[in-house]
């Protein structure tokens, strides 16, 4: 490259980059409200909230690359232009072609990482994802028994515990009534949730059991540990089911047709793989799209606002029919032609509307005029 190429693709990565974090702290940001209900409701760590939300951190980057592509290459060319650095740049004998070559190169470079992300970061962070939350909610010590507070399972079983610390449950209480001829209250100074022969099982240390026998005496008998069985509280359910978004570009296009979930959403399977693979190569579109609004039209020295709030509505309008197309695609297979062919036809229209005499305002005027002399 030349030095001038390499300051315009030096100045257009750092702008990308900035832009990315920003965008990335924003998302995670809103994304984290999301989930402050299981540190709000399901009583778990700082650590899993975190972790939660960095594990949804990829699927998010994936959808605003693109984005942060366009503003960054809108920024830097919209500022070498007003300083005039392109038309001297172009006086010494650059072409169009030589001036937009280093933004191409970080087309390809954020296409190349666009591509990691969709197939293998963010089916990799979706199935951590899912596992994490699986456990979080399958989480006995959180769900079943909430420290300070009295949590019944149906009308008959109740839970209390004074607090928690160290996984260590201190100060419980049970009441079970589930059985009438054998209701008993159960009362330790500690307990721990563990496994006993694969079954979750609360063990009870230094306590006393307390029933009522049938001539209305109570019995109290002292324990030293007594294992409370938790096995019939735990969900039923504990398979992950991945969705499409979850999944990596194998499973996606490997279905088992015995399988009730693939064979009933095949076509949605499908339809994230093309989206995977063409996502990426929209990259190159908007670079071009970026480089039009700016030198795609007659030099202004008070800038290009109105002409940049264009451009940008046209990227939103681009982005939209992108998804559109994808969700279609999952109920009109043929669709997944139109994916490929948006971002192929993107590149070109704007590839020959800069490197070329056309101009969309020329194309406009021309229009304009052939009208007038129809009338």
């Amino acid at each position: 490259m030349l030095r001038f190429q390499r300051y315009i693709f030096a100045d257009a990565l750092r702008a990308v980059l900035v832009i990315i974090g920003a965008l990335s702290v924003l998302a995670m940001l809103s994304q984290a409200l999301n989930w402050t209900e299981l540190i709000t409701e399901g009583g778990q760590s700082v650590g899993i909230f975190l972790k939660v939300v960095m594990l949804g951190a990829p699927r998010v980057l994936a959808l605003l690359i693109p984005i942060a592509l366009f503003i960054g290459v809108l920024f830097t060319v919209n500022r070498i232009h007003k300083d005039s650095e392109i038309i001297v740049a172009q006086a010494t004998g650059m072409t169009h072609w030589q001036v937009a070559s280093p933004l191409l190169r970080l087309a390809t470079f954020a296409a190349l990482a666009h591509l990691a992300i969709n197939l293998w970061v963010q089916p990799l962070a979706q199935q951590n994802l899912r596992v994490t939350l699986l456990d979080a909610r399958t989480d006995l010590a959180t769900t079943l028994i909430k420290p300070g507070e009295f949590t019944s399972v149906g009308s008959d079983l109740t839970f209390f515990a004074r607090d928690k610390r160290a996984g260590l449950l201190h100060g419980l209480l049970i009441s079970d009534t589930r059985d009438a001829e054998d209701a008993a209250d159960f009362i330790a100074e500690t307990g721990r949730i563990t496994e006993v022969e694969g079954a979750p099982t609360l063990i009870l240390r230094t306590g006393e059991i307390h029933q009522i026998e049938a001539d209305g005496s109570l019995s109290i008998l002292v324990f030293d540990q007594y294992p409370f069985d938790l096995s019939q509280f735990l969900r039923e359910s504990t398979d992950i089911v991945l969705k499409a978004s979850d999944r990596y570009l194998s499973q996606l296009l490997r279905l088992d047709p015995t399988n009730y979930l693939d064979a009933s959403a095949k076509f949605e399977f499908r339809a994230e793989a093309h989206y995977r693979l063409t996502a990426p190569l929209l990259n190159f579109g908007i670079v071009m799209f970026a480089i039009l609004a700016i030198l795609g039209g007659d030099y202004n020295r008070g800038g290009y606002g109105r002409r940049i709030a264009l451009y940008s509505a046209g990227l939103a309008g681009i982005i939209i029919v992108q998804l559109t197309f994808q969700a279609a695609a999952a109920e009109t297979p043929i669709l997944n032609l139109a994916q490929w062919l948006l971002p192929i036809l993107l590149f070109a229209a704007t590839c020959t509307l800069q490197f070329t005499a056309i101009s969309p305002r020329r194309i406009w005027r021309t229009y304009r005029s052939a009208r007038a002399e129809r009338a």
